[in-house]
């Protein structure tokens, strides 16, 4: 989309390192948080590759799975789209009003 210059917006969660994980906390795990910090540092690789001219970016704080209201043992289950699709698919759960605010504003920009 950068090479031809189509805007667009780019969507992305914050993924932050879990501060049980972290070095020095009772819960460090050196992969896990190796893995943690690697997602993490993408937000950083996300921003870079979008041209500021013609693209607009927006990072959810936390995970995106939060906002949606889908578990992180149901995400991991099935993982996080078709949880997602699942959880708003069921019409007695109400969208999130971060997530209603989100679509709207990937779809009137």
């Amino acid at each position: 989309m950068n090479a031809f210059q189509i805007p667009y917006i780019a969507v992305y969660d914050e993924d932050p390192i879990p501060e049980e994980i972290r070095p020095g906390r009772s819960g460090h795990d050196p992969a896990k948080y190796d893995t943690a910090k690697h997602l993490f540092n993408e937000n950083e690789r996300i921003e870079a590759e979008c041209n500021k001219d013609f693209t607009e970016t927006c990072m959810v704080p936390g995970k995106f799975e939060y906002i949606v209201g889908i578990s992180k043992s149901h995400a991991e289950k099935v993982g996080k789209p078709y949880a997602a699709v699942e959880h708003l698919s069921n019409e007695q759960n109400s969208i999130a009003s971060e997530l209603d605010k989100l679509v709207r504003k990937v779809y009137t920009t």
